[in-house]
């Protein structure tokens, strides 16, 4: 099985592994990681290698907090496109259920789940692969971006009425770094975050200065690289969440839609283009490196019906999705 995920998850640790003395280069070598982690932020990498990573630089920097550090540095930015799609939405509970629902497309492994119990809502995070690696410093790091992430949303936010993380580490030490009053657990179970209820009715309140730096970071991020990769990049994130029409595409872009396609033609792109191959592409990465079955993979890809992908994945390459996932594992 291949689990994956998106490279800027580890935003910030080149210069954290600085900061303690350490070499981030010979640690993604040493993990099996492509020199390119911190220059490509939308590279799907191992998640395993990814687990790896943090649990070797939390023993050579002698940092066993090391996944809590980092994640504190972070935030909405390591979900590229999508933050900004995030912020759009009516009420924090909005956000949560779209991370929920598009959060295996993007981070295929990871096991999120939210509950409402009594006056509590619980966030609990894990992994598909715990019995094949090491997962305390990456489960550490992901419960603390969803921490920094709610915190990013609410001009006020509310403090979580608990925290328990797998890894062993000084409770002090973590409620001191990361500015908690009420109770933490490590060495736990489980990963989870425990808020008040009325977390999920809070509006999403974004400051304008977060705003545009979610959406200049995504626009920037490929250099030159021109608006069609811009445009590719949104469409990869909003395909998932069932929006990506043309006219939301050119809202998260800030563009008319007739402007957007007037300029991508300019680069002998199309809308329609763009989609139908990065459909394409995703379609061969899920069916080949992943379990996910044909009608989720359908669903994600933006198509209401299994049967009209299943009609477009065989224009693409002669066969059907099934046959043609077979026929990768049987060469």
């Amino acid at each position: 099985m291949h689990y994956f995920a998106r490279s800027g998850g580890m935003q910030g640790f080149e210069a954290l592994v600085r900061e303690l003395g350490g070499d981030p280069l010979a640690l993604v070598r040493a993990a099996g990681l492509p020199a390119g982690l911190f220059t490509h932020p939308d590279l799907y990498v191992d998640y395993l290698a990814l687990a790896r990573l943090t649990t070797l630089a939390a023993e050579r920097c002698q940092a066993p907090d090391f996944g809590v550090r980092l994640g504190l540095r972070q935030g909405l930015e390591v979900l590229g496109p999508l933050a900004s799609f995030l912020c759009l939405q009516a009420t924090i509970g909005d956000a949560l259920q779209l991370l929920v629902r598009h959060m295996d497309f993007h981070a295929h492994g990871v096991v999120l789940t939210t509950r409402v119990e009594g006056d509590d809502v619980v966030f609990r995070l894990g992994f598909a692969f715990e019995r094949e690696t090491a997962c305390a410093q990456l489960g550490a790091l992901s419960v603390l971006q969803i921490l920094q992430g709610l915190r990013q949303v609410q001009p006020a936010p509310l403090p979580p009425r608990g925290l328990t993380l797998c890894l062993r580490m000084d409770e002090t030490l973590l409620r001191r770094h990361a500015g908690l009053d009420g109770p933490v657990t490590t060495g736990a179970p489980c990963n989870s975050l425990r808020f008040p209820v009325e977390l999920l009715g809070r509006p999403v309140a974004v400051s304008e200065a977060l705003r545009a730096r979610l959406m200049q970071q995504w626009r920037v991020e490929d250099g030159d690289s021109g608006l069609a990769s811009q445009v590719g990049r949104v469409i990869t994130a909003l395909l998932p969440t069932g929006e990506c029409s043309l006219q939301q595409v050119a809202a998260m872009i800030g563009l008319h839609p007739r402007t957007l396609q007037q300029r991508l033609k300019q680069e002998q792109q199309c809308y329609g283009g763009l989609l139908r191959d990065i459909r394409y592409a995703l379609a061969c990465q899920y069916l080949d490196r992943t379990d996910m079955g044909v009608t989720t993979l359908a669903l994600n890809l933006g198509y209401e019906d299994v049967a009209v992908f299943s009609r477009a994945f065989r224009g693409w390459t002669g066969q059907s999705p099934r046959d043609w996932r077979q026929s990768r594992r049987d060469g």
